[in-house]
């Protein structure tokens, strides 16, 4: 690469420095700014999103879905790019869309690979320098005389010179696609803190388990996690049994809120949550008397999966139909953790949001750096949320960071 002095540049090429890029562009000539990813090609993580098919949205993301340790940047960014704005953004770039029935938004091509390639052609279009296959290894205050300017070393050994830096790097999970949190040792390098990153969306592994022959089992139900008979957070949905313990999308989304740090943690599983105790119990009964010269597991037959029978009904013939409909409806199991980064959906935790303005994602360390995407303690449930938080704040960011690097020093101080 000849040119080594940039006006910005974009630290990974993902889902939200991509977005960084192309906002960027709107503001700076495409030959000022480079993104610079360490895989041999650009979002790499994002081809595996929604099991290939790019759950790219949900039209029913909303600020408050997210957790961000108290901060009020998903309230920020998303006011100013929402769902609607991405769908229409990818709209422009020529990506048609489609939505289910949970709001989920998907690509009419069911191929994550067309949103990627859509966006590595705008990145071209509008002239992006981008450089795959050499990490950066630091990132330090640069040479210049008076500006916030930064010096990025290479892997190759190259370095490169800018005024701005968006940190777009992901956080840990999925490190399969080269998540490693390489982006926190940059944050850090400029005095900022992490909030303790954590696998998150991410299945449960359940204690001393020996089941395996439920193993592909599913039930609609509600899961909730219990702390010494305190509840932590409740689900529906579809649950899914795993030689290891269960999964499913309503377990990863009450998997964020589980700290193995601290024992005691038990899953109650709900298997009628559309049902009342009392009308279950009036339920059972009545099979009870209609069945009574049938086998015991007729009982449950036509209610319950053939599966799981065997685990709700007493070796002999008396059945208290009270205490099974209690049973079914509070079905408690000890917890013991979490699978690990690879199976992970998304990152919990991540660089401290009180320690970035929330309106541009722009560092209160050091003026001109800026985070988008996973890098940042936020998250979201499953379906769509965490996807749309790269989006907007990679949009975000690219932007705020684009003006800086084109304004004056009076300019400059006001975007703070």
């Amino acid at each position: 690469m000849e040119k080594e002095r940039f006006r910005l540049a974009i630290i990974g090429g993902g889902a939200s420095g991509m977005l960084a890029a192309i906002s960027a562009a709107m503001i700076l000539p495409g030959g000022d700014i480079i993104l610079l990813e360490k895989n041999p090609e650009l979002g790499k993580k994002l081809l595996a999103t929604g099991n290939g098919r790019c759950n790219l949205s949900n039209q029913g993301c909303r600020y408050m879905d997210y957790q961000a340790g108290g901060s009020l940047a998903p309230r920020q960014i998303l006011s100013k790019i929402s769902a609607s704005d991405t769908i229409a953004f990818f709209d422009e770039i020529g990506l048609m869309t489609r939505e289910d029935d949970d709001g989920r938004m998907y690509p009419y091509t069911e191929q994550a690979i067309t949103v990627r390639d859509l966006l590595v052609k705008e990145l071209a279009f509008l002239g992006v320098f981008v450089r795959t296959g050499d990490a950066v290894t630091e990132i330090s205050d640069g040479v210049t005389d008076g500006d916030s300017s930064f010096s990025i070393r290479l892997s190759s050994g190259d370095s490169i010179y800018t005024d701005a830096v968006v940190v777009a790097t992901g956080g840990k999970a999925g490190g399969q696609f080269g998540s490693d949190g390489d982006g926190y040792g940059f944050a850090k390098s400029f005095g900022h803190t992490l909030i303790r990153p954590r696998p998150g969306l991410v299945p449960l592994i359940v204690k001393d388990w020996n089941h395996k022959e439920l193993k592909g089992v599913r039930v609609k139900c509600s899961i909730a996690l219990e702390r010494k008979g305190e509840r932590i957070v409740e689900r529906r949905g579809e649950l899914q049994f795993a030689e290891y313990g269960i999964s499913g999308i309503c377990v990863f989304d009450v998997s964020r809120f589980l700290d193995v740090d601290e024992p005691e943690v038990d899953a109650v599983i709900d298997f009628f949550p559309e049902i009342t105790v009392k009308d279950l119990t009036a339920k059972l009964f009545a099979r009870a008397v209609a069945f009574a010269t049938r086998p015991p597991e007729s009982l449950l037959e036509g209610m319950l999966h053939q599966k799981l029978i065997p685990f709700f009904l007493p070796d002999g013939d008396d059945v208290n139909p009270e205490k099974l409909a209690r049973y079914l409806k509070n079905w408690r199991i000890p917890i013991a953790g979490t699978k690990g980064w690879k199976e992970a959906q998304v990152t919990v935790g991540g660089i401290n949001c009180e320690e970035v303005y929330q309106h541009t994602l722009g560092s209160r360390k050091k003026a001109g750096l800026y985070f988008a995407g996973e890098v940042l303690d936020v998250d979201g449930p499953c379906g769509g949320w965490n996807l749309q938080w790269a989006w907007s704040s990679g949009f975000a960011a690219g932007e705020s960071a684009a003006l800086w690097a084109a304004g004056s020093a009076t300019e400059r101080e006001d975007m703070k």
